[in-house]
């Protein structure tokens, strides 16, 4: 893997690259268990074209790791988000399914060679992470805007890291926070995180995550405003859910804010790399994604567009 270029831009090309070469990826390793670390891997190629390509992880054990784990994040935080519904009697052959594919995908993961860090221990901590951040937040629940908006900027940061971690290694990254599994509380979990969500990078990689983590957030907003239906409907929190009871359902004044939350990401991730077309052509790629996925919900959804009813 080579060395990080200082202050690098990432242009709308780089993204399509990492489409481009996720795309290949998934073509040419059709053994792969799920396309659900699709994103994940596109976008690290994006970030990170010195160290991360279609050279260096096709027909890679890297590869189906960080698949399988990306994939195994997919169905924790369904699993999470979704606790209501699934403890009813309605969504107990459904909880089953989660759990089984789970323990499959974690099963199917192999160990040939060697790893920047055990990956055992990568997923063993951003679950203990997920499921800490979880239970403190059944315990004490913060409803608002801020809250949610808080919470999942903790789990989508959490989920990020871990899997760049399964490629560069923890002393790549430079920070302590693939240890969750420690006894931690959930405060010590945000404050291993700062570094990313006060965006507050101290080397070249944090610089480049917190970059991509704000893009990441960007399509979390818009998935929220595409899912408030199901979300309502299972108890889960939801940003623009939130966003319409702030402002009595209106959705004129609810769309405005919408907005203006976008607006903060988009000024962040453009500090640190991420140009004005870059970050824009992923708004506009996510949106078509979302559509696709409730148009065809068995075969581009997950668990969630499915149950629309």
């Amino acid at each position: 893997m080579g060395e990080l270029t200082e202050n690098r831009p990432t242009d709308l090309k780089d993204f399509s690259r990492g489409f481009y070469e996720a795309a290949k990826l998934y073509r040419e390793n059709p053994d792969t268990r799920s396309g659900s670390g699709f994103g994940v891997v596109a976008g690290l190629i994006a970030l990170f074209p010195e160290k991360i390509n279609f050279e260096s992880l096709n027909r890679s054990p890297l590869f189906h790791r960080i698949n399988a784990t990306a994939h195994v994040a997919t169905l924790v935080n369904d699993y999470l988000d979704m606790q209501t519904y699934l403890d009813t009697p309605e969504g107990k052959g459904l909880k089953k399914k989660i759990e089984d594919e789970w323990k499959k995908t974690l099963e199917g993961i192999q160990f040939e060679g060697e790893l920047p860090k055990d990956t055992r221990g990568i997923i063993k901590s951003y679950m203990a992470g997920i499921t800490l951040l979880d239970d403190s937040e059944r315990s004490n629940p913060d409803n608002s805007l801020t809250g949610i908006i808080r919470s999942k900027e903790l789990e989508n940061a959490i989920s990020l890291v871990h899997c760049a971690a399964i490629i560069m290694g923890d002393q790549e990254i430079g920070a302590d926070c693939l240890n969750l599994y420690e006894e931690v509380s959930a405060e010590q979990v945000r404050e291993k995180y700062s570094w990313i969500l006060k965006g507050e990078p101290e080397n070249e990689t944090q610089k480049r995550l917190c970059a991509i983590f704000n893009v990441i957030m960007l399509t979390q907003t818009i998935d929220d405003q595409f899912d408030v239906k199901i979300d309502n409907k299972l108890s889960v929190r939801n940003i623009y859910s939130a966003i319409l009871i702030e402002n009595k359902n209106d959705q004129q004044l609810s769309q405005k804010r919408l907005e203006e939350i976008q607006k903060q990401y988009y000024a962040t991730a453009n500090k640190f790399g991420i140009s004005n077309l870059a970050y824009y052509g992923n708004k506009v790629f996510m949106k078509f994604v979302k559509m696709a996925q409730y148009k065809y919900p068995q075969k581009l959804g997950g668990y969630r567009e499915r149950l629309i009813r």
